[in-house]
């Protein structure tokens, strides 16, 4: 784990989240910058930068923690796409996007409006609620 990383400081519990999922391997929680409600970040609990570097085993678990989540979030928000995006720029740790979309423009909308509004923690905590699996 890397010590600055503020995802890894998020899997050792030194910041808060939007928890919705967590096992051995991988942790989600919801987006503070979402696209759209119902927006989730799958994480390998292990600090990998980029998705090249992770083992098959680890690909594995985090791939089929972003499937059950997106059912999930297909089931609860109904929407025409499960869209999953993997990145690390703006935070140098691998993240899965998983997020409801009805269409490519609301993507890219969403994507380029990153950043411009601060988290609504209220609204965030009753969507983990909601979404939160077992």
């Amino acid at each position: 784990m890397s010590e600055t990383c503020v995802f890894c400081k998020i899997v050792r519990g030194e910041m808060p989240s939007h928890s919705i999922y967590e096992d051995a391997h991988v942790m989600a929680f919801l987006s503070i910058d979402p696209i759209r409600e119902g927006h989730v970040l799958v994480i390998p609990k292990n600090h990998v930068e980029e998705f090249i570097d992770m083992s098959d085993t680890l690909t594995s678990h985090v791939m089929h923690a972003v499937k059950r989540i997106g059912l999930h979030i297909k089931e609860i928000y109904k929407p025409r796409r499960v869209v999953e995006m993997t990145q690390g720029f703006d935070v140098p740790h691998l993240h899965v996007h998983v997020v409801p979309a009805d269409s490519t423009i609301e993507i890219a909308t969403g994507l380029l409006n990153a950043g411009k509004t601060e988290p609504n923690h209220e609204v965030l905590a009753s969507v983990a609620q909601r979404l939160r699996l077992t």
